[in-house]
């Protein structure tokens, strides 16, 4: 059996939470600040939003979305269903990547990317129900990439990668 070694770029993210709604701009914005303890007005990076869902039940996954262009709290709250009533519960969680936002205009480039791989990587593993884009959509920009969760991570995984969901790595025979 030949073994294959895989360059993987690790992405870290650190996860923050849960904040409890009812949820305003303003109330979301002081929830962030208060948590991460820093200024949330270019804070940008991934979240996730729990509640109740009438067939995953209480506290459910169900969206895991990104922030790049506007601040992670001012996205949140563009959500229907974080400001619906009939969602009672609503927990939100906030994942940063180290660095991101550098000035540099080549490197925020990078980080954008990195951003958007750990989205696609994180909503493929979990099919949150409210997430049509991504389901299925690992693919080639996702290859050599995993995602570690560290912190209030909630119900994702600590480790999603290319290598793990990929039908391309399913081959056990050569395993012997």
């Amino acid at each position: 059996m030949a073994i294959t070694e895989i360059n993987v770029r690790t992405i870290g993210v650190w996860w923050y939470g849960p904040l409890v709604g009812p949820f305003t701009a303003s109330k979301m914005k002081q929830l962030v600040e208060d948590e991460i303890e820093r200024d949330a007005e270019d804070l940008c990076g991934l979240y996730q939003i729990y509640g109740n869902h009438p067939v995953f039940g209480r506290k459910s996954l169900l969206y895991i979305g990104q922030s790049w262009e506007q601040s992670l709290y001012e996205r949140v709250i563009q959500h229907w269903f974080v400001k619906d009533e009939d969602f009672h519960e609503i927990e939100i969680y906030i994942g940063l990547l180290g660095g991101v936002k550098d000035s540099q205009p080549s490197r925020q480039d990078y980080w954008k990317k990195l951003i958007d791989i750990a989205e696609m990587l994180l909503i493929c593993a979990h099919k949150p129900p409210f997430n049509r884009k991504h389901i299925e959509d690992v693919n080639n920009i996702c290859k050599r990439h995993r995602v570690f969760n560290y912190g209030q991570r909630a119900d994702v995984l600590m480790e999603v990668s290319y290598e793990r969901m990929s039908e391309e790595f399913d081959d056990w025979e050569d395993w012997e």
